[in-house]
């Protein structure tokens, strides 16, 4: 089953079966090694802090450079998705840009969002006994060339600073993170960060920027 879809924002299901549509939400029972993996996109969130310790200041460093590769997958820490029991969870390429992520190892696991020569596909390095994605990463392009992630690390579902809603505005674009505190129960976060981004080009290629961090509480949920 793949999660080919109308391209809304859904959760992942309670079980193993994925959602359709392009959603990352929150889920994951345990966290991998892949939150705390060196390199772009894999860089460690530092010491014991939490994951999304980077969304707690309104600007923060960019990890991106024009110089710097698609970061290759660290599966280690984690059950790799391919021949495991959520293989048929990851989607076949079908463009130049997640054909990209699938050949540096990546387990393409949303439909690939575009705008005006802006794609973001997101990946993930393995999953839980749930099917649910651990080793998250997005990956951003403009007019298929790579310019960066979303993250400075991959992220694990159920875990703070996950990635939620990605919205496209051409050179511009918003992410959104699920913020847990301490005594959050797993369901429900209770607050969002969202990253503000621009694309900046050159010479030497495009680049993804982080502009900007606004961290909101988020309404509770009325049954």
């Amino acid at each position: 089953m793949s999660i080919r879809g109308s391209g809304s924002w859904r959760s992942w299901p309670s079980a193993g079966r994925l959602a359709p549509g392009i959603v990352l939400a929150v889920f994951a029972a345990v966290p991998s090694a892949a939150a705390a993996s060196p390199g772009p996109g894999g860089s460690e969130a530092g010491g014991s802090a939490p994951p999304g310790a980077w969304l707690d200041t309104q600007s923060v460093p960019n990890w991106n450079n024009q110089h710097g590769g698609l970061p290759k997958a660290d599966t280690r820490g984690s059950d790799a998705l391919p021949g495991g029991p959520c293989a048929e969870q990851i989607l076949e390429p079908t463009g130049r840009e997640d054909k990209a992520v699938s050949d540096a190892g990546w387990s393409v696991v949303s439909e690939p969002q575009s705008r005006a020569g802006t794609v973001v596909v997101t990946a993930a390095t393995g999953a839980d006994g749930m099917c649910r994605p651990l080793g998250v990463q997005g990956f951003v392009f403009l007019d298929g060339r790579f310019a960066g992630t979303l993250s400075p690390h991959p992220m694990d579902s159920r875990t703070d600073g996950i990635l939620g809603r990605v919205q496209l505005f051409g050179a511009t674009l918003r992410a959104d993170f699920r913020r847990y505190s301490a005594t959050d129960p797993l369901c429900c976060p209770s607050r969002t960060s969202t990253v503000s981004y621009r694309l900046e080009t050159s010479a030497d290629g495009p680049v993804l920027v982080p502009s900007g961090v606004e961290t909101v509480r988020t309404p509770p949920t009325h049954k």
